[in-house]
């Protein structure tokens, strides 16, 4: 009946002045149908009157059924929290009994709930060779894209929250429902919302409000219910302003050590075994902001084969930047965080993500020198201050690199972890042009001459796509050698059918992570999608095929988000409108 579907108040008929109000039962009825109302309503009329219903203290036995009810779920508190706001979060989690799969609720979404660390996990990605390896089976490719943020600098820390992640998580759902194992997305940006500064520019934590690592949990576990691994790059120099507080990491070592200290290295160990983190990429595209022509009788800090290749785009007088910084404070700055990384956890990888192949092999046609080995790393991380003191037109030097001892930041650290565990290039065509024969696109992975994975970390559409289509690029990495192809990037939709291309190929899909605990349900997504409920009402497809794509035909696919309800009105709806019944 209407007065039910919509939840107004209705009058007993043996009662006329006593009203009755059935809150949960409008609900109910609008879920359920105008069926159910009239059943209920049915039942209602054969009952007593009034009076008869009314227990020795004068309370409806309607409403003591209630309390009873209430009472007997306090006893279940502890399995099964009922938290009834606008948007409840609810977790799987693990009891103290062991038992998983139980529904929890976190607060509101602009709680700061902590996620409790998972137990040691043997499920790492690893180097074996110049290939990556997944529980000792190899070699693995890792198919994917850049996210690479919803709000630059700002997606995680000083308390973004369920709602902001819920976002971040249709990137995610989408790659995972292409058949993608693999995402990159930024984190600190320029500093501009962490880490937390003093007014001195040291670093004295991980942002404002304490959730940087309760938030980095939460994106980790998302993705790792979708079977999805996480790169996560530290910092960005592709576009690096001289007033960030980044900016002065570079040229003070005290500085950087204090973020080192006091959010790296914490940050590393607490994330030791999320198994969906698959590496740190501590920099994007550092020679945007490096000292290009600069002469050194170290071929590790010359940067004149840069002379002319675009680097240093970033920090030309006209665009607003500098100063350049010199490639030895690059370095360091690298070195220094992936010792650090290499000594919170042994098992991480670490890489950077380098705007070109001049920048990692000698073998670029003359013009390029591989910048990132070992031996340069250490040569720039060793000696503190001593370089900072000693690096010419560096300009960002704050006078407090005194002596400082060997190692991290001086803290003693092994160097030997200054390292990178695999390479990262990124590939952009000349505009409306082929790609060159020296870049990735074009060339042989070994022909780099590195004795570590190399993965394509980044690639365009458009006009910077060498004239390629998407799935053609995925193919094209995955068939020259190299560990993995992410596009950039997750708003372009057609790298959706690259990644799809490549799902069914067994070093794609041999990323089987092992289940989450502790998943943040979003609002409006079923707590069992994800993993493999992805095709719990049939495969998702990552995109819905348009009447033009298909020739003509309708073609109705399941999305892993539709309701159950929703899912069987389209059927209902499809079935009235006489579509072809074996269109997907």
């Amino acid at each position: 009946p209407e007065h039910l579907r919509a939840g107004r108040t209705v009058r007993q008929p043996s009662s006329p002045t006593r009203p009755c109000t059935w809150p949960m039962l409008a609900g109910f009825t609008r879920v359920q149908g105008s069926e159910a109302a009239e059943e209920v309503e049915a039942d209602r009329q054969d009952r007593p009157d009034a009076a008869a219903q009314r227990s020795f203290l004068g309370v409806n036995i309607s409403w003591l059924m209630i309390v009873i009810g209430a009472t007997i779920l306090t006893g279940f508190a502890s399995r099964l929290v009922v938290h009834l706001s606008a948007s409840p979060v609810l977790l799987f989690s693990r009891d103290s009994t062991g038992d998983e799969g139980q529904i929890y609720s976190t607060p509101s979404p602009a709680s700061s709930s902590r996620l409790a660390p998972p137990p040691a996990s043997s499920s790492r990605l690893a180097v074996q060779g110049v290939r990556f390896e997944w529980q000792g089976q190899s070699p693995v490719f890792l198919s994917g894209i850049n996210q690479p943020w919803l709000s630059y600098g700002h997606d995680f820390g000083r308390d973004r929250g369920v709602a902001h992640y819920c976002q971040m998580r249709q990137v995610l759902l989408n790659a995972s429902r292409a058949g993608a194992n693999s995402v990159r997305v930024f984190l600190h940006g320029h500093s501009t919302y962490t880490p937390e500064f003093d007014h001195a520019g040291f670093v004295v934590g991980p942002d404002s409000k304490q959730t940087l690592l309760t938030d980095l949990r939460r994106y980790l576990r998302g993705a790792q219910q979708l079977g999805l691994l996480v790169t996560f790059v530290l910092w960005d120099a592709a576009a690096l302003s001289n007033t960030s507080g980044e900016f002065a990491l570079f040229g003070s070592v005290p500085k950087l050590s204090s973020y080192i200290d006091n959010v790296l290295t914490p940050m590393v160990q607490a994330l030791t075994n999320e198994p969906a983190l698959a590496s740190w990429d501590i920099l994007n595209e550092p020679e945007g902001s490096v000292l290009v022509g600069a002469t050194d009788a170290n071929p590790c800090f010359d940067t004149t084969v840069l002379s002319g290749t675009g680097a240093g785009w970033e920090q030309k007088s006209e665009r607003g930047g500098g100063p350049p910084i010199p490639m030895r404070q690059v370095l360091r700055f690298i070195g220094l965080q992936a010792a650090a990384i290499h000594a919170a956890d042994p098992r991480a990888l670490v890489t950077i993500g380098a705007w070109s192949e001049a920048s990692i092999s000698s073998t670029s046609g003359g013009r390029g020198f591989n910048y990132y080995t070992e031996e340069c790393l250490a040569a720039a991380s060793l000696g503190g201050a001593s370089v900072a003191a000693s690096s010419a037109g560096a300009g960002v030097g704050d006078g407090r690199s005194a002596t400082r001892s060997p190692g991290v930041g001086g803290s003693g650290l092994p160097m030997e972890g200054a390292r990178l565990d695999y390479y990262q290039v990124h590939s952009y065509a000349p505009s409306n042009k082929p790609y060159g024969s020296t870049q990735p696109l074009s060339k042989w992975a070994g022909g780099f001459g590195l004795n570590v994975p190399l993965v394509v970390g980044e690639f365009s559409g458009g006009v910077h796509s060498g004239g390629l289509g998407p799935t053609e690029q995925y193919r094209q990495v995955f068939e020259s050698g190299y560990a993995g192809a992410w596009g950039w990037s997750a708003t372009n939709l057609g790298f959706y059918y690259g990644m799809r291309d490549l799902r069914d190929e067994a070093s794609v899909a041999r990323v089987e992570l092992p289940a989450a605990a502790d998943v943040t349900v979003c609002p409006g997504q079923w707590p069992w999608e994800g993993g493999e409920s992805k095709s719990l009402f049939g495969r998702a497809t990552g995109r819905r095929t348009s009447a033009a794509q298909s020739g003509g035909s309708l073609l109705l696919r399941t999305d892993d988000e539709w309701t159950p309800s929703e899912y069987l009105r389209r059927k209902l709806a499809r079935r009235d409108a006489a579509v072809r019944p074996d269109s997907g």
